[in-house]
């Protein structure tokens, strides 16, 4: 077969999911399970198979932070006073303040840390969910793009430090 031929045969076997195999994967270690077991063999941890609901928490949480990003963004975040006038700004147009006064790194941090993370992983959050909804399976693509969002999570406040 060609390599376009053996994706499309890849692609037409049916998905096999955990659950219908009988299976539970523990959150911590990654070990799998029989559904009857209660706790990780390996680490302990209670075994718990996935929230039917999660798809509609995943929407749910990502309308949710794309509401409280735009006041976020739109309204002053800083209020400084300098020899009795008081000046306010956005975070964009801190990174803009941060450009004028020469502080460029402090700048790209800020504007990274603030906008392009957060954006990013909207993008991509919604990106994967759309494909559950949809029933397309997963590649290993698709994996490390949810690694990397679970990754770059951790950074997108460090401007705040």
């Amino acid at each position: 077969m060609s390599g376009d031929g053996m994706a499309n045969a890849e692609r037409a076997q049916p998905v096999v999911t955990a659950r219908a195999a009988g299976l539970v994967g523990c959150a911590e270690c990654g070990h799998v399970f029989p559904v009857g077991a209660e706790r990780c063999g390996v680490c302990g941890t209670r075994l718990v198979s996935r929230d039917m609901a999660s798809l509609q928490k995943v929407w749910a949480w990502l309308f949710a932070g794309m509401v409280v990003y735009i006041p976020a963004n739109v309204y002053p975040m800083l209020r400084t006073t300098t020899f009795g006038r008081t000046q306010e700004s956005t975070i964009v147009g801190g990174v803009f303040d941060l450009i004028d006064h020469g502080s460029i790194g402090v700048a790209l941090i800020v504007f990274v840390a603030s906008v392009v993370i957060p954006v990013s992983k909207f993008i991509a959050i919604a990106y994967l969910a759309l494909r559950v909804q949809r029933g397309q399976p997963g590649t290993a693509s698709h994996f490390h793009l949810y690694e990397f969002v679970e990754f770059i999570g951790r950074w997108s406040m460090i401007d705040v430090f």
